[in-house]
């Protein structure tokens, strides 16, 4: 794991900005000790913040790829409606042609 990650947990553990219950829960995992329960703290919370990088990243990759997805069906329906314009221009050209006899 990162070690990023542990430097934020230890980083909110010296703020006291805490997940009080993940807190209760390490220093239960502890058998009570608080100074082990504080190291437990920081790891399971490196593993918190790791898994929420992980899920906001494949968020924000889904969200290109699905942009990606967008654009390329623009693309292909305006592609899909270029016959429009050949045909407007010999309608225009059979319109003049016919008024000038």
């Amino acid at each position: 794991m990162d070690k990023h990650f542990f430097g934020l947990a230890a980083a909110e553990v010296a703020s006291g900005q805490i997940d009080a219950a993940l807190f209760v829960k390490s220093v239960a995992l502890s058998d009570g000790d608080e100074k082990r329960g504080r190291a437990l703290y920081i790891k399971l919370r490196a593993d918190e913040l790791a898994q929420e990088y992980k899920r906001r990243e494949a968020a924000r990759i889904n969200a290109a790829m699905n942009s990606d997805e967008d654009m390329q069906r623009g693309a292909k329906a305006l592609r899909d409606m270029l016959w429009i314009v050949p045909l407007a221009v010999l309608v225009i050209v059979i319109a003049i042609a016919a008024s000038g006899s």
